[in-house]
């Protein structure tokens, strides 16, 4: 059945007699205009039984005081009688087919539901005096109910009414959540009251949309667990922890968040943590999230192992090419050779540091250990410029801007650096250098001119690991756990970029180990064929006299130009 509005409008197509009427308070002439046009109204629908019925009156801005001329149209389906002065409901209760009513922005002070339909399903209050809301027990097929602008300071009288899916009580004085416990709602707005907290909504599991704009809420706690949520909006709220953002950062189905005006927005960087952790977002704070937007977030808080390694490279690159330059003892008298290097990778707890010291101590004549610097505690056990170079978080920075070194990387919250003054002492002694890395650091040597032998050494199972780890002592449960996601880490690099290493070795026993490694290293030895000529391990400095300066590429350690007597050679 087609609707058909009643408008409140002048016909002024017919004749003179169809002039405008002034509209005015009294209650007689305003009903006369509504039965005249009811009376004018063409396309009529009827009943079954031939009745006349109307299945829509607008009476909006009429300057009505009541309905009483409805009272015969038990008929009509649709009411908005909106901006007018009406305050008593009592005439709806004849119109038994009622499906949806607007009586919004009137002088509604009591809200009574024996006055309403049971048929109703739309209802608008909105912008009245109602300060509290009726029992709506018999209004089971009630979908959408609209009481913003009011003067309402509890939620109450709802919990019958098994089809509501949209409530909204904007602008309103709740200082609570409450009573709305198994509702099927869907969309919820509680924007602008004095809500402090986020309660009482574990049973809503339909909820798709919830605006809690403008209160004094300052946890998201209340909304984990709702897996079809879509839209959140707690603009303007009290908020101040980035922490708050794990609790609704696994909403699979989140899509659009807004948390404009709070304290929140003093975190640096706020949108792109927001944005790291709840990436499925397509909207933040009102402006569309982009692919872009989302990888920068992610390079930010937690790039990939080449995103970080590329970025290391280029700083101490940089600092180098404004550090104090010289051609290096690693550039050997012969530029297509390269200097060698062989380094043990393997995650925390390898032994693979063990093993490359005892290598050192066992080919004292070819091979240097490499000694790596780090900010972290020493364990016991270890020995200061024999283990690591222990150093300050503020040493280590200087020595970045400094230029000083090769290839650095973080672990959990300490730096771990392989000087380049580290590898040119031992390339001075005519030694091969043997050192020890965790992958990070690797993928910044690979990005090097230098072609380093990379081993990859591990145990071979995660409960062999976690228990050689345990037996040292030194390490707590979170280092462990951390040391065993470092160990797939390399397994699924290994498994994804065939080639990288050139052997491998099971650290189960550090013994067999060594011997394996001890055979390997003896190999390798024999063929590198007059890899300790005094020709070829002579660094290119020694080589060669002059009296003028000498231009080279620091990071490579490769001679770009050599100036002697004007010349270029």
């Amino acid at each position: 059945m087609q609707d058909t509005a009643l408008e409140i409008e002048d016909d002024t197509s017919t004749s003179d007699e169809s002039e405008v009427i002034e509209l005015t308070k009294d209650d007689q002439v305003i009903t006369e205009r509504i039965c005249k046009n009811l009376s004018d109204l063409a396309n009529i629908q009827k009943s079954f039984s031939g009745q006349l019925q109307y299945s829509a009156f607008y009476g909006i801005d009429l300057e009505l005081k009541n309905m009483e001329a409805l009272k015969p149209y038990s008929y009509l389906q649709k009411i908005d009688v909106s901006n007018n002065q009406i305050s008593n409901l009592s005439p709806l209760i004849n119109l038994e087919h009622l499906i949806i009513l607007n009586v919004s922005n009137n002088l509604i002070y009591e809200l009574s539901s024996s006055y309403l339909p049971n048929t109703l399903k739309h209802a608008d209050f909105s912008r009245n005096l109602i300060e509290e809301i009726c029992d709506f027990q018999y209004h089971p097929k009630l979908t959408s109910l609209y009481l913003d602008y009011n003067k309402i300071k509890r939620i109450k009288g709802l919990h019958q009414c098994e089809r509501l899916h949209s409530l909204s009580l904007a602008y309103n004085m709740i200082s609570r959540i409450e009573n709305l416990e198994c509702l099927p709602l869907q969309y919820l707005n509680l924007s602008h009251n004095y809500l402090k907290k986020i309660e009482n909504l574990e049973t809503l599991v339909n909820l798709r949309e919830v605006n809690l704009s403008s209160n004094s809420i300052s946890s998201l706690n209340g909304l984990k667990g709702h897996h079809v949520l879509e839209v959140i909006n707690v603009n303007n709220n009290q908020i101040k922890s980035i922490d708050e953002i794990l609790h609704i950062n696994g909403l699979p189905l989140l899509r659009i968040f807004t948390i404009l005006k709070n304290p929140i927005e003093d975190v640096p960087n706020c949108s792109k943590i927001i944005l790291f952790h709840i990436q499925r977002l397509l909207e933040l704070n009102g402006s569309p999230v982009s692919i872009h937007d989302k990888v920068e977030a992610i390079n930010m808080f937690s790039p990939s192992l080449e995103v970080v390694t590329s970025n290391s490279h280029m700083i101490h690159t940089m600092y180098a090419f404004l550090a104090s330059n010289k051609i290096r003892n690693i550039t050997l008298a012969n530029i297509k050779e390269h200097y060698p290097i062989i380094v043990l990778v393997g995650p925390e707890g390898s032994g693979n540091r063990l093993l490359a010291m005892r290598l050192a101590d066992d080919f004292p004549n070819h091979l240097g250990f490499g000694i790596t610097e780090t900010t972290r505690i020493i364990y016991p056990g270890e020995v200061e410029n024999k283990d690591f170079n222990f150093i300050t978080v503020n040493a280590y920075k200087k020595s970045v801007e400094s230029g000083e070194y090769l290839v650095t990387n973080k672990y959990i919250k300490d730096y771990f650096g392989l000087k380049r003054t580290t590898l040119e002492n031992l390339a001075e002694d005519r030694k091969a250098c043997i050192t020890h890395m965790q992958l990070e650091a690797m993928i910044s040597l690979q990005n090097t001119v230098l072609m380093p032998q990379f081993i990859l050494t591990l145990h071979t199972s995660e409960t062999a690991q976690h228990e050689y780890m345990q037996a040292l002592g030194v390490y707590t449960e979170s280092d462990i756990t951390k040391a065993l996601q470092s160990r797939e880490e390399l397994i699924e690099f290994n498994q994804n970029h065939a080639g990288s290493f050139c052997h491998f070795i099971s650290t189960d026993s550090l013994e067999v180990a060594y011997q394996n490694l001890q055979n390997y290293i003896k190999q390798w030895l024999s063929s590198q064929r007059n890899i300790y000529n005094e020709t070829r391990m002579t660094p290119i400095s020694n080589a060669i006299s002059s009296s003028e300066n000498l231009f080279v590429a620091p990071e490579r350690g490769i001679v770009v130009s050599i100036i002697i007597g004007g010349g270029h050679s």
